[in-house]
């Protein structure tokens, strides 16, 4: 499918009702221009939740949260997708009105994370949850620039393409496993804590763990 845009929640009714919304992406090719979330209208919230479960997603322009007043949540969750970013950004970090932050939950489970310019402006750390495997990587002549730290909380981490920037990778608990591929390019620092493991093809680019 494809879109120019794609608002998940607007709400712009001004009398004071929330509202809730749910959108699943469970398979398919789906190529989206930009993704707008939880748009409030004048005393009222909107609650937006994403969730990618299969098939593939490319988006251009960013998922953002929308604009306007000082509560409301969007969240993503990447369960089985891949998510092409296409060297733009997830939420801004940024306040969208005098009280509102643009950041987006982000839950990080299974599947693949491409091309990410920033998330959250870098301001948050990123969780790997869950059990399953996660992939960033990136495609073509794009790179991930995003700069939050990542906590892998259980699970594995796969770390492929050619560009790793940012902060420091944690894997906090016993059994959680960061895989890194040959050729990528990272100064991130690697801390191994309570059991968790890394591998990498290559490490001249790696600086040396806490364990």
């Amino acid at each position: 499918s494809l879109h120019d845009a794609l608002p998940i929640c607007n709400n712009n009714s001004t009398n004071g009702g929330n509202s809730t919304a749910l959108l699943i992406i469970g398979g398919g090719i789906s190529t989206i221009g930009q993704i707008m979330m939880a748009t409030n209208g004048t005393g009222n919230l909107g609650y937006a939740t994403l969730n990618l479960t299969g098939g593939s997603v490319t988006v251009s322009n960013g998922i953002n949260l929308g604009a306007g007043g000082t509560n409301g949540a969007a969240i993503l969750n990447l369960a089985g997708s891949t998510l092409n970013m296409n060297g733009s950004a997830i939420g801004s970090g940024l306040s969208n009105s005098l009280a509102d932050v643009g950041f987006i939950a982000l839950n990080l489970t299974n599947g693949t994370l491409e091309n990410v310019s920033q998330i959250n402006g870098g301001l948050i750390a990123l969780n790997k949850n869950g059990a399953g495997t996660l992939t960033i990587t990136t495609t073509g002549n794009l790179t991930n620039t995003f700069t939050n730290s990542v906590n892998v909380n259980a699970g594995t981490l796969n770390f492929a393409g050619t560009n790793l920037l940012g902060n420091d990778i944690m894997l906090n608990n016993n059994g959680s496993i960061v895989n890194i591929q040959s050729g990528l390019t990272t100064g991130r620092t690697f801390y191994v804590m309570n059991g968790g493991s890394r591998s990498e093809e290559h490490t001249s680019e790696l600086q040396s763990p806490c364990n």
